[in-house]
């Protein structure tokens, strides 16, 4: 049996694009939109955290703005990256 995964590359892009385009392909496989997949991404500098995560805490936020390095939540658990 032959199973079928849709692939994406979605280029260069920033973490708040990269995020929601997560979330919008995460609700077309639930409605049915879409099925199984797999993601390249490939993020303009950025820091993620988690989704449970306290930016302040793990992010030196005032030298994250200097630097121009977009801070973003991810939808999903897990540490800062």
């Amino acid at each position: 049996m032959t199973h079928k995964i849709n692939v994406f590359d979605t280029g260069l892009r920033t973490g708040r694009e990269n995020i929601a385009h997560d979330q919008a392909m995460i609700d077309a496989h639930v409605a049915g939109k879409i099925g199984d997949s797999f993601k390249f991404i490939h993020f303009k500098p950025c820091a993620l955290v988690g989704r449970h995560q306290d930016l302040s805490q793990e992010l030196k936020l005032d030298e994250c703005e200097r630097r121009g390095v977009q801070t973003v939540r991810r939808i999903t658990g897990g540490g800062a990256i």
